[in-house]
């Protein structure tokens, strides 16, 4: 009964690097990423210097629904398959 418990521990020890590996996680937001995506925004009409405190909720999201249309219609016209967009890339605003 021993040998069983040792032997599923030394397995279970052996198969955590493989398991911690498949399970990766895009790293934090780049400077870059978040000034481009204030970019988009602001193209899309969002001004977040002009935003009252009770719309800004409002108003950002329906910037961002403006620019994930966008950013689809470009998607479409490429004939890009949705993986390799540049929305879906970002990890940083999902």
């Amino acid at each position: 009964m021993d040998l069983r418990i040792l032997t599923v521990i030394v397995v279970a020890l052996g198969l955590s690097p493989a398991i911690s590996l498949a399970q990766e996680t895009p790293g934090p937001c780049t400077r870059a990423e978040v000034l481009q995506h204030l970019y988009d925004l602001e193209s899309e009409g969002f001004w977040p210097t002009q935003a009252s405190e009770l719309r800004f909720p409002l108003n950002i999201e329906a910037a961002e629904a403006r620019l994930a249309a966008r950013q689809a219609a470009q998607t479409r016209e490429n004939g890009d398959p949705p993986s390799q967009s540049p929305a879906n890339q970002s990890h940083c605003f999902r």
